[in-house]
């Protein structure tokens, strides 16, 4: 097939109807047959855009005016939204973000693993979509002679302030991200400038346990001496009684890692403590730990309805991270085995399971892609398998494992629809058909998805 002509120009603007949403959350177009990605647009408008970029078979653009509205699209209340791509779908009803993920997930599975009859239902959202995120990662940055606290703009280096009052994240971090940034203009601590090796300060995380009210302040910095750090500290927490946890981590590398791997504690716990259900868990500034927690609740108890436990059963949790999966399923299994790749989540996961006093669960630490071929030729019997990779989903040897022990079950977790139709296309030419996939909107207002998946072995 020929290429189509590029009919445009670097600041053209045309005019556009949008005909599908893709998956990072902005409309589709043709002009003249020729695809065009316009953000903050909804399926149905007719707009003016001005074109910003051009590929082989595509060209970016940018919404200059809303010619023809959809009915699905909403006033959005955030004045940053359009500039810190944080959010994606904020101008679209929530009602229709819920239908547009579950197409995402719909079109994956066509596409990509070709399973196109494969069941998808209807993604599961929330009752209030908003001041969800349990954790957020603030940069730090010079503006105006102050030191502001903000995320980047989509794509760039660009600070965007007033983040403070930003809607996903919970209002408490909001109004401690506020106050923070008051102090570390008064106490002068500068920013870390990678160009010229000055300043200090890279970042801040905070995180809160919702069950507790537990607040985790992380001060990420290069090496060097912390300015009035113990009058800083006792300010901070006088003003903010519920931060039990300041911890400073030294991040010298030059690269776009967030944290460094050196904590030191400043002041009161390396951990806080939340809750899932009855269940306590550990949480140090490393942890992976769900954001979203009403969302988290929905997600596993789907994950515990499809794999019907007895009692009697062994589970495997792969890529277990602290262990909350393996722990919310242990009451109804005989036994969990976690396997995770990282030590400090390994130490967590027992140190978790230790707080729950549970005794039928076990962690293993080493690379799945290694110790779940090792299972497969000890002939281990499990009788159910969870997999929750990292965005890259899992390698074919780990897939093929599975297949080889002859597993019933799967339930796959994924936060990827493209990685998670791979991995599906290859598991049903290993023989394990899909019951069902439900989408679980864990991340309102933006275009990403997490996946609850249930396989059989056919």
């Amino acid at each position: 097939m020929a290429d189509i002509p590029v009919p445009v120009k670097v600041n053209d603007i045309i005019e556009l109807q949008i005909n599908d949403i893709n998956h990072q959350g902005a409309g589709v177009g043709r002009y003249h047959g020729f695809a065009v990605f316009v953000p903050f647009t909804c399926v149905g408008e007719i707009i003016l855009a001005t074109i910003t970029e051009i590929k082989k078979s595509f060209a970016a653009a940018s919404l200059v005016k809303v010619l023809k509205s959809s009915d699905n699209r909403q006033i959005h209340s955030c004045s940053e939204y359009m500039k810190c791509g944080g959010c994606q779908l904020q101008h679209s009803s929530y009602a229709e973000q819920l239908k547009l993920k579950e197409k995402f997930v719909r079109d994956n599975l066509k596409r990509i693993s070709g399973l196109p009859d494969a069941v998808v239902l209807p993604t599961i959202g929330m009752e209030n979509p908003w001041n969800y995120r349990n954790k957020i990662h603030l940069h730090a940055g010079r503006k105006n002679n102050r030191t502001v606290l903000g995320f980047f703009s989509e794509g760039s280096h660009i600070l965007v302030e007033g983040t403070a009052c930003c809607q996903i994240n919970d209002g408490r971090l909001n109004e401690i991200s506020a106050i923070l940034e008051d102090l570390i203009n008064k106490y002068k601590l500068e920013p870390y400038n990678k160009h010229s090796k000055k300043g200090l300060l890279r970042g801040v995380m905070l995180r809160k346990a919702e069950a507790t009210g537990q607040v985790m302040l992380v001060l990420v910095t290069v090496s060097g001496n912390l300015p009035g750090q113990s009058t800083f500290t006792r300010e901070l927490v006088n003003q903010c009684p519920d931060i039990t946890s300041i911890i400073r981590n030294i991040n010298n590398g030059n690269n776009s890692l967030l944290l460094g791997s050196v904590n030191k504690l400043i002041w009161g716990k390396e951990i806080i403590v939340d809750k899932i259900k009855d269940l306590s868990f550990y949480i140090s500034a490393n942890s992976f730990y769900q954001i979203n927690p009403k969302q988290t609740i929905k997600l596993y108890d789907k994950a515990l309805e499809y794999a019907e436990l007895k009692g009697n059963e062994t589970v495997l949790d792969a890529y277990c991270g602290i262990g909350t999966i393996a722990m919310y399923f242990s009451a109804n299994a005989r036994k969990v085995t976690g396997l995770e790749s990282l030590n400090i989540a390994v130490k967590d996961a027992r140190e978790n399971a230790a707080l729950n006093r549970l005794n039928n669960v076990e962690f293993l630490c080493g690379e799945v892609e290694k110790l779940l071929p090792e299972f497969a030729e000890r002939n281990n019997n499990v009788d159910i398998i969870i997999l929750d990779p990292p965005r890259q989903g899992c390698k074919q040897v780990v897939l093929e494992a599975i297949a080889k022990m002859r597993i019933p079950k799967i339930i796959y977790v994924s936060c990827n629809p493209g990685t998670l139709a791979r991995d599906l296309g290859l598991l049903d030419k290993l023989g394990y058909g899909i019951i069902e996939v439900q989408p679980v909107d864990m991340f309102p207002q933006t275009s990403h998805i997490e996946i609850c998946t249930f396989l059989s072995k056919i």
